[in-house]
């Protein structure tokens, strides 16, 4: 009997210390236990090479389809992801010359390197594949559950957005992404948190500042930042509170949030008198992409139970309607300000593009090839080897890749495009 009431006195302390360490809120409303997550990764240093089960936590196995050997799909990573960026970078090396040549100068010589970079959705860890080699783990600060993430496009920091305990503030925090030490290990330093509830996001062409906008009381308030969220200022405001930004050569676009049962409009921070100048409007399920060099837009509406996609020039006003269906969300910008695309000719009916961001709709998808300047397109992949919902586009065209995320299982894919 007395072995027992030890054992209970025993268990109950133990119940004590873990409430204590988990639970217990700092002022900050942080829990000790997460409190000291976040911080224990902070200035740790990461061993190269393919991260152990061990030292990164089980991934959540999505299982793939069997493709063929000869198949131009292949999965980049087999847990889903919340983003990822592809990106290439120029180095020079030295050559010494033939030791039986004594006159010789050394040589140079370029390499282009290949990286692909994503975030996990269950642990927030990053991870990189550099010309085409193993799968390694390259941040350590452990965030779970993880709902959306962007890189700046030299892939050095990482913006990730997901929900706090209470499971209603959205928490966004950017990342640095160290690089290797010489002995091949990489240094985390500590990271920003930005504040919370931020509607949307994005960021200037050149990755420096970031625009957040905020719902007031009075409507929205964008505000901008630097990447670690110093340096804040008041861009505009407006009694409306619902925008999703792009930025854009030196204009902000600010579309309503599209449904098929809302007029929805498309316009342009006045950079002079910060008012809006309408590109688009008074449209149901209205959903855009702008150019990078603003002289298209790529839009979709909601017509008769389903939509049509049309691109306009915004200089000129003239507007092609596409014979595909493809929604602005499924689309790249390439080089040229053509697009790849994924779509479909036959969408299923139902009310977009509602519909298809609640999942119940999903996608059979083809990917096209699209001309701006006429509006016609080529037929890149026509979706029979398996079915895939495409989101997240981005084109390498030196390689031929065609990089996305399956939006059903979060599967990161690659596609060698011939």
């Amino acid at each position: 009997m007395r072995r027992f009431l030890i054992i209970l006195l025993i268990l109950f302390l133990v119940g004590i210390g873990v409430w204590y360490f988990f639970f217990r809120k700092t002022p900050d409303g942080i829990s000790i236990g997460e409190q000291n997550v976040f911080q224990a990764f902070f200035s740790r240093n990461i061993s190269s090479g393919t991260p152990t089960p061990q030292s990164v936590g089980v991934e959540p196995f999505v299982e793939t389809p069997t493709l063929a050997a000869t198949s131009q799909f292949s999965p980049v990573a087999d847990f889903p992801v919340a983003g990822y960026i592809a990106f290439d970078r120029t180095k020079t090396i030295t050559i010494p010359p033939p030791t039986e040549t004594p006159n010789a100068k050394p040589t140079t010589q370029t390499l282009v390197e290949h990286y692909i970079r994503f975030v996990s959705r269950r642990n927030g860890y990053v991870y990189e594949i550099k010309d085409g080699g193993q799968t390694t783990q390259i941040s350590n600060v452990y965030i779970p559950n993880v709902y959306e993430a962007s890189f700046t496009t030299d892939g050095s920091v990482a913006i990730i957005r997901f929900l706090r305990s209470d499971n209603r503030t959205v928490a966004t925090y950017s990342i640095p992404i160290p690089e290797a030490n010489l002995d091949g290990t990489r240094t985390q330093t500590e990271g920003t948190y930005f504040s919370d509830n931020i509607d949307s996001f994005t960021l200037s062409p050149d990755q420096k500042t970031v625009l957040s906008v905020f719902k007031t009381e009075s409507g929205s308030q964008f505000v901008t930042s630097t990447i670690t969220n110093t340096n804040r200022k008041e861009f505009f405001s407006h009694a409306f509170e619902s925008w999703l930004p792009q930025w854009k050569g030196k204009n902000v676009y600010l579309q309503t949030k599209a449904s098929a049962f809302a007029p929805g409009f498309l316009y342009r921070i006045d950079n002079n008198t910060k008012r809006l100048v309408k590109i688009i409007g008074d449209t149901l399920g209205l959903t855009a992409s702008i150019s990078p060099q603003e002289t298209y837009t790529l839009y979709s509406i909601s017509v008769d139970n389903n939509f049509k996609s049309s691109i306009l020039a915004i200089k000129t006003g003239t507007v092609r309607t596409l014979s595909i269906a493809v929604l602005p969300e499924k689309c790249v910008w390439i080089s040229n300000e053509n697009l790849v695309c994924a779509g479909t000719s036959y969408p299923e009916s139902a009310p977009y593009p509602d519909a298809w961001y609640a999942g119940t709709i999903h996608f059979h998808d083809s990917l096209y090839r699209i001309y701006t300047n006429t509006g016609g397109y080529d037929v890149l992949d026509e979706g029979d080897e398996w079915s895939y919902d495409a989101i997240n586009l981005s084109v390498n065209e030196e390689q031929s890749r065609i990089y996305f995320i399956d939006k059903t299982t979060g599967i990161l894919w690659r596609y060698e495009y011939r």
